[in-house]
């Protein structure tokens, strides 16, 4: 179990001539430390465990200089045991490394200095009452000790180049995520700066304890609204959110495309959750989960698939939900429906999105507030990442392999569906007959967001499929109708 630091991520790449520097940095302890053994073959005078002793530590020490250049030294590897995947603070590494290089530094000093000057005759060296008589060094053993004088340098420029790209990174997110025009008032959004493979910035956030558990929002080009997830499942998992590329606080540029999402969402986990994770994505982020899952099963846990909709090739359920739609509108479907036509403000484009969106809650005395929490802070839609993806995923769906190749995805699934979504949810039929080991919950009194409107069984049914995914959900959970296939 590991607790999330708020604000850590990874740091921008370091200087070319620091990769140098701190390489170099082994290479100038490497002469001493192989003179020292060397002595233990032709020296039988000198004491064994000093020799190897020293040549260790100042070995080792010089190898520490490579975590300043390499990720691992801003975050604990995740093989090691209790302290893997934590993020090192950056202020002790730099205060560490720079007071070992000033040392270094006064030390080299004081001996080029009195090996010059005499400041201290010279005299017989010795490690204690049983060590017996060496001659003072003369040049011809400092020769091996030379490069040491390069050590204290290097690692004090590499430790300042350590700390510069630590303060960038900081200063980045600020200006980057800082300041976010809402309905009439600012939004301070902080959070936490993941690259992808193409140098895209992606915002994320992360919360809780436990194993990591990353969450997708719906869209495509919405920002993530899914911390109230979070906060539901913060005692049980390490919960990562994302906005995903082009939408909300991440950097808004393309490509738009499920293989592009789908390397990002890989990135997230890379930076933030490890080796593996479990997987929430709801209505177009549990597209995006599943084909991630498709591609990378090896790393994925648990799949839970909220309210998506299924891998119709023809997706029959789209006229229904159309139908519902202007239903579930009512008398507000006139003045959505203009908005639709002109040309539109922000402001406008907020007002029908609150609209459209009502129609997710089943309960119509509370949609348009909880459509209005939803829209605040308003960030605004990527239509351009909407209609791309959109348009990807109608071809994907009729000209692929996918539901041959989510009869061959192994791992636990969890299906969650509001029964009072205008999304038909037969529609989802098809992927749970597919899937070799799935369960569905269907969660009564909800729609499109179950955990706004039945937040108890909602939590209850992630919480048991996490600890327990190949264990029957338990039918008598409240408010919950649930089926089950067995793994195969």
């Amino acid at each position: 179990m590991r607790t999330t630091e708020p604000g850590r991520g990874w740091a921008a790449a370091p200087s070319p001539w620091a990769v140098w520097a701190a390489y170099a940095v082994p290479l100038c302890v490497l002469p001493s430390a192989l003179w020292r053994l060397s002595l233990l073959i032709t020296d039988e005078t000198v004491t064994t465990w000093y020799m190897i002793f020293l040549s260790a530590l100042s070995t080792g020490l010089a190898l520490a200089t490579l975590g300043l250049v390499h990720r691992w030294g801003q975050r604990v590897p995740h093989w090691v045991p209790v302290l893997g995947g934590r993020w090192i603070p950056a202020r002790p590494v730099v205060v560490a490394a720079l007071t070992g290089g000033w040392l270094l530094v006064a030390i080299c000093g004081y001996f080029v200095l009195n090996q010059m000057f005499n400041f201290v005759p010279p005299g017989a060296l010795g490690t204690g009452r049983e060590e017996p008589y060496h001659p003072a060094p003369g040049w011809e053993m400092l020769r091996y000790y030379a490069p040491l004088l390069a050590w204290g340098p290097l690692v004090i420029a590499v430790a300042t180049d350590y700390r510069r790209r630590q303060l960038d990174h900081r200063l980045s997110d600020r200006r980057r995520l800082g300041i976010r025009s809402g309905t009439g008032r600012d939004t301070v959004a902080m959070g936490l700066d993941v690259r992808s493979d193409d140098n895209c910035h992606l915002w994320a956030d992360q919360s809780g304890v436990g194993s990591p558990l990353v969450l997708c929002h719906g869209g495509p080009g919405l920002w993530d609204y899914l911390a109230p997830v979070a906060r539901l499942l913060d005692e049980y998992a390490h919960t990562i959110r994302w906005d995903q590329r082009g939408c909300g606080r991440s950097q808004r540029r393309g490509p738009y495309s499920v293989a592009r999402f789908v390397a990002d969402l890989d990135a997230v986990r890379d930076q933030l959750a490890g080796p593996g994770m479990a997987l929430l994505g709801h209505s177009w982020g549990a597209h995006l989960a599943l084909r991630y899952a498709i591609e990378h099963p090896d790393r994925v846990s648990h799949l839970i698939y909220v309210s998506g909709t299924g891998i119709d090739p023809e997706r029959r359920w789209h006229p229904h939900y159309e139908r519902n739609l202007r239903q579930r509108l009512g008398h507000h479907l006139d003045r959505w429906e203009a908005l639709g036509v002109h040309a539109r403000t922000p402001a406008q484009q907020r007002e029908r999105a609150v609209l459209q969106w009502s129609a997710d809650f089943a309960d119509q005395s509370t949609a348009l507030r909880h459509a209005e929490h939803m829209a605040t802070p308003w960030l605004g839609i990527n239509q351009d990442c909407n209609q791309a993806l959109n348009a990807e995923v109608k071809h994907e769906l009729k000209d692929s392999d996918l539901i041959v190749r989510c009869r061959t995805l192994d791992l636990p699934v969890l299906i969650i569906d509001g029964t009072e979504d205008i999304r038909p949810r037969w529609a989802v039929d098809t992927l749970h007959e597919a899937l070799p080991n799935s369960r569905r919950v269907s969660l009564a009194g909800s729609g499109h967001l179950p955990w706004v409107e039945n937040p108890h069984d909602f939590r209850q049914a992630v919480t048991t499929f996490l600890r327990h995914p190949h264990r029957p959900t338990d039918h008598r959970q409240t408010g919950a109708q649930h089926q089950s296939r067995p793994a195969s």
